[in-house]
């Protein structure tokens, strides 16, 4: 968000969402954790979708906010916050794009 000022960037996590992706797991210990906590704590996939959808279209999503579910704005984690490791996180994704797009080191 500090560097795009053409194009609207909104961070967004939905929370735990009960969508199929943990069925890739092949961890037999972690396996029926995933289950457990998709049966006991998830959002249903309809509602954990609002999350993207208000990033994306709604007035009141400003650019560089992060936001939790549905539209709720956060702080994001202390690592989130830690200037250094973005730049070296933007620096790695640049690298690995360079070889398809044009990037903007």
């Amino acid at each position: 968000a500090e560097r795009e000022k053409k194009v609207k960037v909104v961070p967004v996590h939905p929370g735990m969402v009960a969508t199929n992706l943990d069925h890739s797991s092949t961890d037999i210990f972690l396996r029926p954790f995933l289950y457990a906590a998709i049966l006991l704590a998830a959002t249903p996939v309809e509602k954990g979708a609002l999350s993207q959808i208000f990033a994306a279209v709604s007035p009141e999503a400003e650019h560089g906010q992060y936001y939790g579910p549905i539209g709720k704005v956060e702080t994001g984690s202390k690592l989130s916050g830690n200037h250094d490791l973005q730049e070296r996180l933007f620096r790695w994704i640049q690298g690995e794009l360079s070889s398809h797009v044009e990037t903007i080191m």
